[in-house]
């Protein structure tokens, strides 16, 4: 699957240092998307290091059920 491009534009200052980004509002999505992705991948894998137990999703979805 082929990674969407992001087009950026660039704020610069008066030296021609770069100094701010400006995203389209779909582009700041798809990053904000990926960045989220990333976290929660981090999220499961430090899960996954320090449980000892997990519940399996059919367990919690019926344990749910019978609270409401």
């Amino acid at each position: 699957m082929a990674t969407p491009s992001i087009v950026p534009r660039f704020i610069v200052d008066e030296s021609g240092k770069r100094t701010q980004v400006v995203l389209s509002v779909r582009d700041y999505n798809r990053l904000l998307a990926a960045w989220e992705d990333v976290a929660d991948a981090r999220d499961f894998g430090e899960a996954k290091r320090t449980s000892k137990t997990f519940v399996p999703l059919s367990k919690l979805s019926q344990t749910r059920k019978r609270r409401k």
